[in-house]
C-alpha cells in the first residue's frame, strides 16, 4: 500500500496537521466514527508515512492469522499497531512517546456528551478521545474516510486542538462538538456509508 500505485487509490487531506504535530514533538489522538471504510485507516496512514496505532474492541487472541500476517507486512511494524480494552496504560505510554492513535468516538460506553446537528437531531459521543488528548498533551483531530467512487477513497484530517488542556466535562463536550462538526458534512453527503448508525434523537423544543 505504500507504493505510488496504491497510494493513488486513496488521497489524504490534512496530512500537514499530522506533520506539524510530528515536527513539534506532540502526539496525536485521531477521533473517528464507524463511517466509511474505516477498517483501513491505520493501514493507509502508515502507507503515507504516519505510524498510527488504533484502540479497538476484542483481543489479539481472536484476531485471525491472516490479519496478523498483514500486520507484520504493514509499514513501521516495529511501532505498536493495536491496543485492546485493558491496555490503557500501554495506550498512554504510546501517546506520550509522541505517536498517533486512532480511537472511535461513537461507541455507547463510558462518559458521553451530547452533540446536535443543524436540523434538530441529537446524538451522544464518548469522551475518551478528548480525555486521552488531555492526559498526554496530544493534539486532538478528527478523521473521516469515504468511498468517493469505485476503488477510490478520500481520508480527511481536521485539526481541532494543539495540546490544549481538556480537563473538565464542559471542555470534553466542546471537543466532541468540534469533532462532530468536522465530519458532519461527510455524514450528509454519504449517509449510506454508515457502518454502525449513530443513535439519533429529536432535539427537545
Amino acid at each position: 500500500m505504500a507504493t505510488p500505485e496504491w497510494r493513488a487509490i486513496c488521497r489524504l487531506e490534512g496530512a500537514e496537521h499530522l506533520e506539524a504535530a510530528r515536527q513539534a514533538g506532540r502526539p496525536v489522538v485521531l477521533g473517528f466514527f464507524h463511517f466509511g471504510p474505516v477498517h483501513n485507516l491505520r493501514l493507509w496512514l502508515r502507507a503515507y508515512g504516519f505510524a498510527a496505532g488504533i484502540y479497538r474492541g476484542g483481543s489479539l487472541k481472536i484476531r485471525g492469522k491472516m490479519a496478523q500476517f498483514r500486520d507484520r507486512l504493514t509499514p513501521f511494524p516495529e511501532v505498536p499497531q493495536l491496543f485492546f480494552p485493558g491496555e490503557m496504560r500501554e495506550v498512554i505510554q504510546f501517546l506520550r512517546a509522541g505517536n498517533i492513535l486512532l480511537i472511535a468516538v461513537d461507541m455507547p460506553t463510558g462518559r458521553r456528551t451530547a452533540v446536535e446537528t443543524d436540523d434538530g437531531w441529537v446524538t451522544r459521543l464518548n469522551t475518551g478521545a478528548a480525555e486521552l488528548a488531555n492526559l498526554t498533551g496530544a493534539d486532538l483531530m478528527a478523521i473521516s474516510c469515504v468511498n468517493e467512487d469505485w476503488n477510490r477513497f478520500r481520508i480527511k484530517i481536521s485539526h481541532l486542538t494543539a495540546g490544549e488542556p481538556l480537563r473538565t466535562e464542559r471542555e470534553w463536550a466542546e471537543a466532541n462538538r468540534r469533532l462532530f462538526a468536522a465530519v458532519l458534512p461527510d455524514f450528509k453527503k454519504y449517509p449510506e456509508q454508515f457502518g454502525t448508525p449513530l443513535r439519533w434523537q429529536a432535539k427537545e423544543s
